[in-house]
């Protein structure tokens, strides 16, 4: 089994982790990350400038860096591994995923990253419009959370690895939506972890133990104020009412 994570823009320091000695520890990076414990470090070699893209190219892609059949597991870097999550994740094969615990629709997830400006009004509307001519369905929005993610290496991974660049490589700086598409387009059903603790490791916020610095941002400071017109270009291809719309995202925009 191989346990990867990715540290870029000085974005996470490496946390005191429990260590398998029978599990392969891989740590892509920028030549930002501090090197300590079991990790074998691997510097990227492709031409992205943002370091938020940059980090997520080896999440999506494990294909390209490992062999086919190898059981691979992302974690965000800034998380304590435990021994009862390297245990646990022994079982997860051929592919989990997480759900966010806010269970959003997809408006709550757009809003989410524009209201904090990871991306601007203009891609989260285009990568909408190329989901429709797609013929994603918006309704059945599983809302992922992408912290953890247990992957063997197979042909359905490798396609759904594929899409979910695809997807993301339009230009939203969150993969959340990308990963959707990727599973419903490819017809893919993984396993779902309905509860986040179940899979060993405190994840959220208060627990982002290695995380010491923000990446940049491709949206404008103040967009969230107009939020609305968001919305309103999305309809148009969302075809959902507004009544969708559950969250407010106060919160996520003071932290960030």
């Amino acid at each position: 089994m191989i346990i990867y994570s990715c540290i870029t823009n000085g974005y996470d320091v490496i946390p005191d982790h429990y260590y398998d000695p029978d599990v392969r520890y891989v740590m892509f990076h920028d030549g930002t990350a501090v090197q300590q414990g079991p990790w074998e470090f691997i510097k990227l070699d492709v031409d992205i400038d943002c370091p938020r893209r940059l980090s997520a190219y080896p999440k999506i892609n494990p294909h390209k860096y490992f062999g086919e059949g190898e059981d691979t597991v992302w974690i965000d870097a800034c998380y304590v591994m435990t021994k009862e999550f390297v245990e646990l994740a022994k079982e997860r094969f051929p592919f989990t995923i997480l759900r966010h615990p806010n269970r959003f629709s997809y408006y709550d997830e757009m809003l989410e990253g524009f209201e904090c400006s990871f991306f601007g009004f203009n891609e989260g509307v285009e990568l909408t419009r190329i989901l429709f001519e797609d013929g994603y369905n918006f309704r059945q929005y599983r809302s992922p959370l992408g912290t953890i993610i247990y992957r063997t290496i197979n042909d359905d991974t490798v396609k759904f690895g594929d899409l979910w660049w695809h997807y993301f490589d339009v230009g939203v700086n969150r993969d959340q939506i990308s990963f959707d598409a990727a599973l419903q387009l490819n017809d893919l059903n993984p396993e779902i972890i309905e509860d986040r603790n179940d899979c060993g490791v405190a994840l959220g916020y208060y627990n982002k133990v290695g995380r010491k610095g923000k990446h940049p941002k491709r949206g404008e400071k103040d967009q969230w104020r107009i939020r609305h017109e968001f919305i309103n270009a999305m309809r148009s291809y969302v075809g959902m009412s507004k009544f969708y719309i559950k969250h407010n995202h106060e919160f996520m925009r003071s932290i960030q």
